[in-house]
């Protein structure tokens, strides 16, 4: 039996398969009380082993005798397949939770399924106002303190993998007959059953009121972690339930409606495994600004603004812990998620910066001297934390021992998984100015003209008409006062960067991190200043004169990735202009007025 579970839950084929991939959630709240669990599963396949008596059903345990299997992470997956391959037939899941306090939890659907389609469908075990002393025999379940039939979902309404909905258009009178011994009721019905969790489609809600799909938010979280990062997975404790847990208290608490997760990588479950089975399309921020238009844009790093801001809406520049490399994969190690969570005196090197995009935004380590803080030239820094609170990392000896000690409780991205909207992409001005970095690195020497060439010729083919200059300081000019107009600039793929006055202030609404044929990027660029209004002048190669073989220079550079020019913080990475390495990126901006500018 335990042999047989283990292909039910494996069996999820790449190929078009006639099959619901079932996903057993829980809140927090009862994920941390759960004793048992109970997963029964009526008008389908019964895989080889299973009784076949009529409900199949398996017991999990956390610490499992006899029949029982381990209790896995909630999330999980099941494949659930017709008999005979036949997609008419309908199926009832129903998930008992037998908990520490109280009457045990259940949820229960009603489904099918749709020929060579394999759609994804979520059972959320939740505890329900008023339910606390009811118990509901038979297949009902408790809503609204009355036991009811489980609610009937259309499989016309069900995602794919890819995120695309099942059916183009579905019926939404469509009637589900149940073998089995299920009864069952049309779709109407089953929306009045109240389970808001249930995949049921939109419809209009009378007097010309229609439900709007909204998308995924992500955010992050406004207060750390309530136990330090080394005892998040501490005396076999989940570091996901407690970082989870963390999330959806903030999100309750500023009245937002849905599931939100932690945005963190264990060894037994990666960042991007938990937003895998996410509904919807891409996420954005709690400023209404799309963050990635899909998962896949996430993991590559695309992102087309950064999370940057809280559950209230305000900016946050603390950084974030994740225990996740670049595509959302685990970093395990003692040194780079404190031994998995459990390691008080170990250090996290992937904590991310929420100001930024690409690597940046998960791991601020991930080339070396990308923030200021803590290097091994600033040994004023390299302190232990009780010397000096303020500064997240504990340093050694090299670049790689400066991490975030494990005994810092640290804040959290926490994403939302259950919208059901698309994040949209953004839509470029009808006469757009573009801000873009350079494909191509470039050396000091031959002037600030050499750098203004660079950019203009690699902006002819995205603005043929446009003049670029690099956004440099010179010996007689701010970068800011080298640019006409007032803006706003907008990256290639439409992402509004700024206005000349968010830009005069330093606040970039995202970075110039896309080149002008459209990668995105995260590397150094030569800026010559710590801002763009010369207050801090002097260090730019001698007026970008400076070669191998000349003169002393140094100058100013910055990182592509941050939304804080030119820097991650302090504005300190200056650069030897001589050395045989010194080749940087530039910041090329359309010089044009803008079409509204006298």
């Amino acid at each position: 039996m335990k042999r047989a579970l283990l292909l039910l839950l494996l069996a999820c084929s790449e190929d078009p398969r006639t099959q619901i991939d079932l996903f057993i959630d829980a809140d927090p709240d009862v994920e941390a009380d759960v004793q048992s669990l109970q997963l029964c599963v009526e008008g389908a396949a019964a895989p080889a082993g299973f009784d076949t008596a009529t409900p199949d059903c398996v017991e999990f345990s956390p610490s499992p005798t006899g029949d029982q299997l381990p209790l896995p992470a909630f999330g999980f997956r099941i494949a659930v397949v017709p008999e005979g391959n036949d997609a008419t037939r309908v199926f009832r899941a129903t998930a008992t939770a037998s908990v520490s306090s109280g009457a045990p939890v259940k949820a229960s659907v009603q489904s099918g399924w749709i020929a060579g389609e394999t759609l994804e469908l979520r059972l959320l075990l939740r505890r329900e106002d008023g339910c606390e002393a009811v118990t509901c025999v038979d297949n009902r379940v408790c809503l609204g303190s009355e036991c009811v039939e489980p609610p009937i979902v259309d499989p016309c309404s069900l995602l794919r993998r890819d995120g695309t909905r099942a059916c183009d258009n579905f019926d939404a009178d469509v009637d589900l007959s149940v073998d089995a011994g299920v009864d069952a009721s049309d779709m109407a019905d089953a929306a009045d059953t109240g389970d808001a969790d249930a995949e049921v489609p939109d419809a209009d809600a009378g007097d010309g009121d229609i439900i709007v799909d909204e998308p995924n938010r992500a955010f992050v979280s406004s207060s750390p972690l309530p136990v330090p990062l080394g005892m998040l997975g501490g005396d076999d404790a989940d570091p996901h339930a407690l970082a989870d847990a963390h999330c959806q208290s903030l999100a309750e608490a500023a009245e937002l409606n849905g599931i939100f997760v932690a945005l963190l990588s264990t060894s037994r479950l990666s960042a991007v495994e938990k937003l895998q089975r996410a509904s919807g399309e891409g996420w954005v921020n709690m400023n209404g600004e799309t963050v990635a238009v899909s998962l896949d844009a996430l993991t590559a790093g695309n992102l087309l603004h950064p999370v940057r801001y809280n559950e209230l809406g305000d900016q946050v520049t603390r950084r974030v812990a994740t225990g996740s490399q670049s595509d959302l994969s685990a970093s395990v190690g003692r040194s780079l998620n404190c031994d998995d969570w459990t390691d008080p005196l170990g250090g996290l090197l992937p904590a991310g910066d929420p100001r930024s995009t690409r690597g940046l935004w998960l791991n601020d380590r991930i080339t070396r001297r990308l923030r200021s803080d803590c290097t091994p030239t600033n040994r004023e820094v390299c302190t232990t934390p009780e010397e000096r609170p303020e500064t997240d990392f504990v340093c050694g000896d090299d670049y790689e021992a400066c991490s975030v000690a494990c005994s810092r409780q640290l804040r959290v991205y926490c994403f939302q998984t259950d919208g059901t909207g698309s994040a949209a992409p953004p839509t470029p001005p009808a006469e757009p100015r573009y801000a873009f970095v350079t494909q191509d690195a470039i050396r000091s020497g031959g002037g600030v003209e050499v750098l203004d060439e660079l950019c203009n010729n690699e902006g002819e083919e995205l603005a043929p008409e446009a003049e670029f200059v690099a956004l440099v300081t010179t010996a007689t000019s701010s970068a800011l006062a080298r640019l006409r107009g007032t803006g706003p600039w907008i990256r290639p793929d439409g992402a509004v960067v700024a206005d000349r006055e968010q830009l005069s202030d330093g606040r970039l609404l995202t970075p110039v991190n896309q080149t002008a044929t459209g990668d995105y990027t995260n590397v150094r660029t030569w800026s010559g200043d710590v801002g763009v209004r010369g207050e801090n002048a002097g260090f730019t190669c001698g007026d970008w004169e400076a070669a191998p073989g000349g003169e002393a220079g140094v100058a100013h550079t910055g990182v592509s990735a941050s939304t804080h020019l030119f820097d991650g913080i302090g504005g300190e990475f200056l650069a030897n202009c001589l050395a045989d390495d010194a080749e940087y990126r530039v910041l090329c901006f359309d010089n044009r007025p803008a079409p509204s500018d006298p």
